[in-house]
């Protein structure tokens, strides 16, 4: 995956405008799943996936970060999800599955009050579950229903700082969100196919983490809103070996602009994606694709001017694209 965030700031105090250029990474994300069928009915799979991650960084000659606005933020999660499904009948079928998840998180800035150049960093390991529901309506049309609960973390970690030497600390309430995702697949004819799909995320329950342990009090504030994404698109057989897939999709992100910080830039997203898949005989085939994110041209507000503490005086905007290149490959052992 390759991102590109670039803030345009300026500043009270008399600081002049300026730009401060890319602030995101280049990212790998990993993934995996596999399924072994036990009889008629009951399928057991696994999967290893990567929810949730962030990497921003602002250099260290940056007035952001010697204000200690922001400096780099790193999140990364992974998941593993066992999970078992049943066919009940020829048109319903059922899931449910664990999440075992792990999640680590590293805040640093130039200065956090008197303790100097901070280093703020924990991790956690939390647990929750997923369900799904595939109703088959009539041959060629499908309907499926997925949810994927909320993982609550209590972080252990610890805050070195430059001034005051190293403390052991710990994030309470660090509440990943529950998902409720609803997908329809419609045959057109025997080689074209629709699909659309929904999605609702509980954002809003993303509040006030608060850092117990330090010497001063850590409050780090996001009161998100919730998230919804809508998609559409299409999938056409060309060949009996080569398919080809296209869709766009729009996200109303739980970012706007009363919360949005200088860590986070991001808002609402709009989606246009690509791909083919090759399938070589009846058990191997290779899918590639693209995807490009445009984010909305986005404002950040200083304190004073109704945006969040943590943004002290200082107001600007972002200008952000992502973009997906994804590869897998399908086996049937």
């Amino acid at each position: 995956m390759s991102a590109g965030s670039r803030w345009k700031r300026s500043a009270a105090l008399g600081f002049a405008g300026s730009d401060e250029g890319n602030i995101a990474h280049n990212a790998f994300i990993p993934s995996g799943y596999a399924g072994y069928r036990l009889n008629d009915r009951v399928v057991v799979g696994v999967g290893i996936n990567t929810p949730f991650g962030l990497a921003t960084e602002y250099d260290g000659n940056s007035v952001l970060n010697q204000a200690g606005v922001a400096g780099k933020s790193e999140v990364i999660s992974f998941n593993l999800n066992p999970a078992v499904a049943v066919e009940m009948t020829d048109w319903l079928a059922l899931a449910l599955g664990a999440q075992i998840q792990y999640f680590d998180a590293k805040l640093t800035r130039q200065a956090l009050g008197p303790l100097g150049v901070s280093r703020l960093e924990g991790d956690d390991v939390g647990f929750g579950l997923t369900a799904g529901i595939k109703v088959t309506l009539r041959p060629g049309t499908v309907i499926g229903l997925g949810y994927r609960s909320f993982i609550d973390h209590d972080l252990d970690g610890t805050l070195q700082t430059a001034n005051a030497g190293k403390f052991d600390v710990t994030y309470d309430d660090v509440t990943m969100p529950d998902l409720v995702t609803l997908g329809i697949r419609q045959s057109i004819t025997d080689r074209f196919r629709i699909l659309a799909g929904a999605e609702w995320s509980n954002w809003s329950q993303f509040g006030t983490v608060k850092i117990e342990g330090a010497p001063a009090p850590i409050d780090l504030d996001f009161d998100y809103d919730d998230g919804w994404f809508v998609s559409v698109g299409g999938e056409f057989d060309l060949t009996e070996h080569i398919t080809l897939r296209s869709g766009i999709g729009y996200e109303w992100g739980p970012i706007d602009d009363n919360v949005r910080t200088y860590r986070i830039p991001d808002g609402d997203r709009l989606h246009l994606s690509g791909g083919v898949s090759y399938r070589l005989d009846d058990r191997f085939s290779f899918d590639v694709g693209y995807s490009f994110v445009s984010v909305e041209d986005m404002s950040i507000r200083a304190a004073d001017a109704g945006g969040p503490d943590a943004n002290g005086p200082f107001s600007g905007r972002a200008d952000t694209q992502v973009h997906y290149i994804a590869a897998a490959l399908k086996m049937k052992l």
